[in-house]
């Protein structure tokens, strides 16, 4: 399914087929995007925290909790190898006014 070069969107909402309820992943091939998608979700920094370097970019605070972590590790071992596409019919964001 990656698309080599890509930044690919993995959704964990509790109807798509990784039910952790809530979180996400971003797919690359990119070391340089990786390491700025780590960096973003955790409040700008690295995963070292706050007292050893400098916060020198912004960021969110969107890293996944260690307990839906486990989850998702532990929903992994069941999946199967293929899945059906999702069927849900999604409206076309470029019709929403925030992306006029």
């Amino acid at each position: 399914m990656y698309v080599s070069g890509a930044f690919m969107c993995l959704s964990f909402h509790i109807k798509k087929h990784l039910k952790i309820g809530k979180g996400g992943m971003i797919l690359t091939d990119s070391r340089n995007a990786a390491d700025w998608f780590r960096r973003a979700r955790y409040e700008g920094r690295t995963e070292e925290g706050y007292p050893v370097h400098d916060i020198d970019s912004l960021g969110w605070n969107m890293y996944m909790t260690p307990v839906d972590a486990a989850r998702g590790l532990m929903l992994m071992q069941h999946m199967a190898a293929c899945n059906p596409d999702q069927v849900e019919t999604y409206p076309d964001l470029t019709t929403y006014s925030l992306f006029k």
